[in-house]
């Protein structure tokens, strides 16, 4: 990283006037007119396309030995601004990584103070995510790791505990960007986000058939507790086909469950979280009665734990609290699930994270977003920055805006990074992983992709790097879609996106070639 942390937080007053600075004066701005094959190739497949010319925007970039050797080779609609859906993570997830460092991990820890024990988190958007702990050498499980923490603090002397608190200050309590669409909010993909996240944020419930037809089917939740209450008003059918639902109702997580149910479904269904950090005080409360310590006394040994467990009060300080457990989480792989599998909410806890290490305040939308155009004016330049609208990290608002032009600045600035590109590239999906596995199914580069897909509703993009491993040469791209119509539109752009990639990649082999037989005449 060429600017230390400690740079960075010296100039936290020139935040304030980062915000809402204005996009003005750009209209002139423009690519140069390029009259090279690959442009013209690329005009061509936009042409042919259902795509109206207005509707695109295509930049690629050859990678020089140095800044100064870079090559523009092509450029349509370059710096037109479009929505960039789940593009927006390749820039999140780079300044995160830029500011943070390649070394980061996430932290969360469990302390004792006295009869208290107060969890401490850093916005770690893995905690306890099954996928995640699935992964890990030991195979972890969620109460497994729960039992390992409230074991820690057994261990540390304490029998009896007065209440589990959850200090989920590293970041504010603004949970969902105000600028999401209603139609997401009720979604799996769109959890919170918090300074203290569990299980991606998400219940799982998984449902399986009633013994006979018209019996009530059998549910699970995880992460299970005894405070989790679910409403059964679902069936079992016979040969119906399955129309099992579940939703969240009133202002915690109480679950309603409707439909019907024939077969069992391949996985859970899954439903957004309510207080995430005061969900996992309660899961902790419970752990440490099952772990013999009392919690919240009484009679019955804390027969409902859960209740005594909160969020920390805005200025509450914990002295002589002691660490007793640490769970940490490299940033590496929270890369990896934010680009590769596209998780929202991993991308707006790295956005977060970046906000809160350059500011020294809880992390936000708004700091986040501040400091995401200043990497981008730091590593692409003022234009690029200026030009380009950030309102969340993983592209879920319909406010965010940038250019194919500034995308690929970015890509190429990252790329140049040496202590951080090697993990930010292997953070993007190969053609056999995530979406960009379904982009290129039945199709074969001649290079190794590793890119990022993007798709809301009326929006469709494919940005990254295409590699000669031989090498090394390497080109940066990045494909903008934005359309109104129907599925029509959408695959005509995943297909345009792809040709382009196609274009790119003989392209590129084309030039490795010739670039060997100039090396051969010389040798």
């Amino acid at each position: 990283m060429t600017n230390t942390l400690a740079r960075r937080r010296g100039r936290v007053g020139s935040l304030r006037a980062w915000v809402g600075f204005a996009v003005a004066g750009l209209s002139g701005w423009c690519a140069p007119a390029l009259a090279q094959p690959l442009n013209t190739e690329i005009e061509r497949l936009l042409s042919r396309s259902k795509l109206g010319t207005e509707q695109a925007g295509v930049v690629v970039t050859m990678l020089g030995d140095t800044p100064g050797e870079d090559r523009l080779v092509a450029s349509v609609g370059g710096d037109r601004r479009f929505i960039p859906a789940s593009n927006q993570k390749v820039i999140t997830s780079g300044a995160a990584l830029l500011v943070l460092g390649a070394e980061y991990s996430f932290r969360t820890e469990v302390r004792v103070a006295g009869d208290r024990v107060i969890v401490v988190g850093s916005g770690d958007p893995a905690l306890l995510d099954p996928e995640m702990l699935a992964k890990s050498e030991a195979r972890l499980t969620v109460q497994g790791v729960l039992r390992t923490l409230a074991g820690a603090v057994k261990r540390a002397g304490v029998g009896s505990v007065s209440e589990v608190i959850v200090d989920d200050r590293a970041f504010d309590r603004v949970a969902r960007h105000p600028s999401w669409p209603a139609r997401h909010l009720g979604e799996a993909y769109c959890p919170e986000v918090g300074g203290v996240n569990v299980h991606g944020n998400l219940m799982s419930l998984f449902v399986r058939p009633g013994a006979s037809p018209g019996a009530p089917p059998t549910l699970t939740v995880e992460p299970s507790g005894s405070f989790i209450e679910v409403e059964n008003q679902a069936r079992t059918g016979t040969k119906e086909a399955n129309t099992i639902g579940a939703e969240r109702t009133g202002d915690g997580n109480r679950l309603r469950v409707r439909g019907v149910i024939s077969a069992a479904p391949a996985g859970p269904i899954e439903v957004s979280m309510r207080d995430p950090a005061r969900y996992f005080g309660m899961l902790l409360a419970e752990a440490l009665v099952a772990e013999g310590v009392t919690v919240g006394g009484g009679a019955e040994g804390g027969a409902r734990a859960w209740e005594r467990a909160r969020t920390a009060q805005a200025d509450e300080v914990f002295e002589g609290a002691k660490t007793v457990a640490v769970v940490t989480t490299p940033i590496a792989d929270v890369l990896k699930k934010c680009n590769t599998s596209s998780n929202n909410m991993y991308a707006e806890a790295l956005l977060k994270a970046a906000g809160r290490a350059v500011t020294g305040e809880p992390g936000s939308f708004e700091n986040g977003a501040t400091v995401v155009r200043m990497m981008l004016s730091e590593r692409v330049g003022p234009r690029a920055s200026s030009s380009t609208t950030i309102a969340d990290g993983s592209g879920l608002s319909e406010l965010n805006r940038v250019s194919a032009s500034t995308l690929t600045g970015w890509l190429v600035a990252m790329a140049r990074v040496e202590a951080v590109s090697g993990v930010f590239i292997d953070s993007l999906a190969g053609i056999h992983e995530g979406s960009v596995r379904n982009r290129f199914r039945g199709h074969s580069l001649k290079n190794t992709l590793r890119a990022k897909t993007g798709h809301i509703n009326g929006v469709s993009t494919l940005s990254g790097y295409l590699t000669d491993e031989a090498t090394g040469r390497r080109v940066a791209f990045s494909v903008l879609t934005n359309f109104a119509g129907n599925n029509d539109r959408l695959s005509a752009s995943m297909e345009f996106q792809r040709e382009v990639v196609k274009a790119a990649d003989a392209w590129l082999a084309r030039e490795v070639s010739a670039e060997s037989r100039v090396l051969k005449q010389g040798g």
